[in-house]
């Protein structure tokens, strides 16, 4: 197995987006957390790319938590001051013990 309890030691937020109305009409998106957990950040990959006259960074991390039914890939992760935007979600070994959420970190959804 590659991920036990004892190698989760950074504890991380679990944040859902709410989508507000202003007084213009407009939509603003809030984030409100949903729970504050221990998970396993592992980086995996990075690469830079040219977008809109800027390079952009993406940089990829899988992260492990105890399973959870309640987590959804529109859901994001912080971490002190980085915020890691989930792509995937995956049951490991189908045991209903641990999630593998592989992330972008820095990159708006």
């Amino acid at each position: 197995m590659a991920n036990s309890i004892g190698k989760m030691r950074y504890r991380v937020q679990i944040q859902s987006a709410t989508n507000t109305t202003d007084a213009g009409g407009g939509r603003t998106q809030a984030w409100s957390r949903v729970a504050d957990i221990w998970a396993n950040i592992i980086p995996k990959s990075g690469k830079e790319s040219y977008r809109q006259g800027k390079i952009q960074d993406d940089v990829t991390h899988d992260i492990y938590i105890r399973h959870r039914s309640d987590i959804d890939a529109a859901y994001r992760i912080v971490y002190d001051s980085r915020t890691f935007n989930i792509k995937s979600i995956l049951n490991v070994e189908e045991r209903d013990r641990f999630l593998l959420l592989s992330c972008v970190e820095g990159v708006a959804s």
